[in-house]
């Protein structure tokens, strides 16, 4: 199986990310692996999508991520690919163009016979926190989504305690806000922050996020589970801060995925399955979802960590089953 993965950036991986992970597992276990940049395609005069790839040799993920810039960028068919995985982060890199062309390129590559992971109409879908819209109303917490600020001040009032204030299209927890207007806080100002960036999301406030949210990992719609573990990972704010991303001091622990949170994974796995949403992270609070990441969802090393259970190796083996004719 020859897989070639999209990613923001080949030379910019990490070996603790899950995109590395995968990579590595598919060079391991599954034939050839190779990596482009989003900006590394082109769609050529005779109407076919090439790229600029590295091929990714069997090596532990720390010599993958040593050894990228010491290979040479090959031109290559990126139909000529049994299966093309997309592992790109949007909100990470600020270029929505490269983003959007890659969906539209890799539409073609679906089209022509190569199986695309996530497919590119699913995740134009559910490319925005809009995506949440979809979800049952009872697994996601009230939510407006305005540039009036006159609405957000009235849904704030509706709330009548705090409520979370965050860019449509941020990431990595940057500039989310928790507000509180009994306390006399600066709305102005931080509204004034995330108008400039675009639309402004306003949530209500989830008691239970003092205690951090759990991502939980699924595989066409379902919990990837094997050998008793669960590929799930909790996340505990650092200090005082309320939010529990790592990149802003959360911290990850092992995960208990309770009752509550295998119903949140089943009533929402229909509608990623109905979306081609291969694999899917959702962010959850309590019993609500906070957020749902569908391009490149992380978490496989701490979940592995705690759970001893080979999860990379697990995702590329049903890669390489559904490439084989196999049904999601």
């Amino acid at each position: 199986m020859h897989i070639l993965f999209v990613v923001n950036d080949a030379l910019g991986l990490k070996a603790d990310q899950t995109t590395t992970m995968l990579l590595r597992a598919a060079a391991v276990s599954h034939g050839s692996a190779w990596v482009a940049s989003v900006d590394a395609l082109t769609l050529s005069e005779a109407g076919r999508v090439d790229c600029q790839a590295r091929e990714v040799h069997p090596a532990e993920t720390t010599a993958i991520v040593r050894d990228l810039p010491n290979l040479d960028a090959e031109p290559r068919s990126v139909e000529s690919f049994d299966v093309v995985m997309l592992r790109t982060n949007p909100g990470r890199d600020g270029r929505g163009w490269a983003h959007a062309t890659a969906l539209s390129l890799l539409r073609l590559v679906r089209d022509r016979g190569s199986l695309v992971l996530s497919d590119p109409d699913g995740l134009r879908r559910a490319s925005s926190k809009l995506y949440l819209a979809e979800f049952p109303a009872d697994l996601t917490p009230r939510t407006l989504v305005t540039r009036d600020i006159a609405r957000m001040r009235a849904f704030m009032a509706s709330v009548a305690g705090p409520c979370v204030l965050k860019p449509l299209d941020g990431t990595h927890g940057r500039d989310v806000f928790q507000v509180d207007p009994a306390q006399g806080q600066n709305i102005n100002q931080i509204w004034d922050v995330l108008h400039r960036q675009g639309y402004v999301m306003i949530q209500e406030f989830i008691p239970e996020a003092t205690e951090g949210d759990v991502r939980l990992l699924l595989l066409h719609g379902e919990l990837i589970e094997l050998d008793g573990g669960v590929a799930a990972v909790h996340r505990v704010p650092g200090g005082a801060d309320f939010r529990s991303n790592v990149s802003a001091g959360g911290r990850a622990v092992a995960a208990d995925v309770t009752p509550a949170l295998r119903r949140v994974a089943a009533e929402t796995g229909p509608l990623l399955r109905r979306d081609g949403i291969f694999l899917a992270g959702l962010d959850v609070i309590g019993h609500k979802i906070v957020e749902v990441n569908v391009y490149s969802p992380g978490g496989f090393q701490d979940a592995e960590v705690f759970e001893g259970v080979d999860f990379s190796r697990f995702v590329m083996d049903e890669v390489a089953r559904m490439r084989a004719g196999g049904t999601p």
